[in-house]
């Protein structure tokens, strides 16, 4: 085992002699926090020693189910010794990764019926404005939604001078950086909201956002610019097939062939941006901030008073798209419910087994009093880039917190500690391809158009030299 995962495992695991609060009817053993850990490092590890494996969607659920049985059979044998707290836990993660995927499986539902197509040309300013774009839009229709809408033009506007620097920039910047200004944005944000934090909260986020997301930018425009000028083509879109194509008239109707690569700049699948509003809505109104907003200033009270309520919402909304939507939209777009599916295989194993060890964290609160912004950055981001960054702001912020409850007061009691949780767990998911959903995703479309994607290390490589100064110079101005 690497020494990284070793100390992260061991975060979880030295805490489980200290027995923490006895006020708390519900104590758990250490030893009920390995099922999370080992899926941890399975996740982690599998797509890098058995990645053929590991692709079938059956092997996930599988190494999933062997996960959480322990933790299941353990939770519902101890409902009558903690007095029903053991299985009240478990509900509670049913119910929080229901209203989870509802939100991530909406977006990706709607988002797949929206489609950018025509001709565009992959200039520096051109790319760097279309990744401006993706990070302004991750926080409406999450990381995952802006990457499976944008990606896709993005590389056929540089068909014509393939480099690894676009999609690797894409996934720092769309696919990670871009979804910290509201819950919608990134997994770890919608878990904080989940548990209290009101949805304006990450708002006052945006010096962090835009220093990192404007130097990413700038080195991206500087990169792009140096391999404009050494490409050997002058047009991206100068190969004779596609002239070929244009010239025969193709390029007027490329939606009905299934394609989106002709014709002039155009968004298809517009109705969806009606969804995208009733999933937004869904979310507002279970924020106590805007639903007072909206009684002060109309007199009416309209709030849904339950995480399953907005899921509800949510998910009809995804429903509506599928009905409304032409199908060939989507297979133009190459809409496909292997990535979801994925998700939802992936999370709910970690829903269930993360549950354990976030209360033995509650339980143990006080061996991390002394903390500062400062460590908890740098915790909250090495556990986001080594594992992934959902489960990793939850640990922390439960830490922060003292119980997964006292989230949503910590944002109000000690905003600074829950500002460098949020900042690192949605930053430091661009360290690795394995920090957060979209970055494998992005990788395979990437490679499917014959893009050069670098492999995990080179990866980490790339991410090292260029990200971390980045990451490292906004802990110093802000924690």
């Amino acid at each position: 085992m690497r020494p990284e995962l070793s100390a992260i495992v061991g975060l979880f695991m030295a805490v489980g002699p200290a027995w923490g609060n006895h006020e708390n009817p519900f104590f758990v053993p250490w030893w009920s926090t390995i099922p999370f850990a080992l899926l941890l490092i399975l996740i982690s590890l599998l797509p890098v020693l058995a990645a053929s494996w590991w692709e079938s969607l059956s092997h996930k659920l599988v190494v999933s189910g062997i996960c959480s049985l322990p933790v299941l059979i353990y939770l519902a044998t101890t409902h009558n010794h903690s007095s029903g707290a053991s299985t009240a836990l478990l509900g509670k993660s049913i119910e929080d990764f229901v209203a989870f995927l509802a939100m991530v499986g909406s977006l990706y539902i709607v988002s797949g019926g929206i489609a950018l197509g025509g001709k565009i040309k992959g200039r520096p300013l051109t790319n760097t404005l279309i990744l401006g774009l993706g990070a302004i839009l991750a926080n409406l229709v999450s990381t995952v939604g802006a990457s499976m809408l944008l990606i896709r033009p993005f590389l056929r506007a540089n068909r014509g001078r393939k480099s690894w620097h676009i999609p690797v920039f894409f996934i720092f910047i769309v696919s990670n950086l871009g979804g910290l200004l509201l819950p919608l944005g990134d997994p770890p944000l919608f878990l904080g909201f989940l548990h209290g934090v009101d949805f304006l909260w990450t708002l006052r986020l945006w010096p962090q956002w835009l220093v990192a997301n404007g130097l990413v930018l700038s080195l991206f425009f500087v990169l792009d610019t140096l391999h404009w000028r050494k490409s050997s083509h002058p047009s991206p879109l100068a190969k004779p097939d596609l002239d070929s194509a244009e010239s025969q008239g193709e390029a007027n109707t490329p939606l009905e062939e299934g394609t989106l690569e002709g014709g002039a700049l155009r968004l298809v699948g517009k109705r969806n941006f009606a969804f995208l509003a009733g999933i937004l809505l869904a979310v507002l109104l279970q924020s106590n901030q805007v639903t007072d907003w909206i009684q002060t200033h109309s007199g009416v009270f309209m709030k849904l008073h339950h995480p399953l309520m907005g899921a509800g919402l949510m998910v009809v909304c995804g429903l509506g798209s599928l009905a409304f939507t032409p199908a060939k939209i989507r297979h133009a777009n190459a809409f496909s419910w292997h990535p979801l599916l994925e998700v939802a295989i992936l999370f709910l194993g970690l829903f269930i087994t993360m549950g354990p060890a976030l209360v033995l964290l509650a339980q143990n609160a006080e061996l991390f009093s002394g903390l500062s912004a400062f460590h908890y950055y740098w915790l909250t981001g090495l556990s986001s880039s080594l594992l992934d960054n959902a489960p990793a702001y939850m640990a922390f912020a439960t830490v922060a917190a003292g119980s997964t409850e006292q989230i949503a007061h910590l944002a109000k009691t000690s905003p600074q500690i829950l500002a460098a949780i949020s900042t690192a767990a949605v930053f430091f998911g661009a360290m690795t391809y394995i920090g957060n959903g979209p970055n494998f995703m992005v990788q395979a479309i990437a490679k499917k158009h014959h893009f050069p994607t670098p492999d995990f290390l080179k990866y980490i490589l790339i991410s090292t030299l260029v990200l971390l100064p980045i990451l490292i110079l906004v802990q110093g101005l802000f924690f």
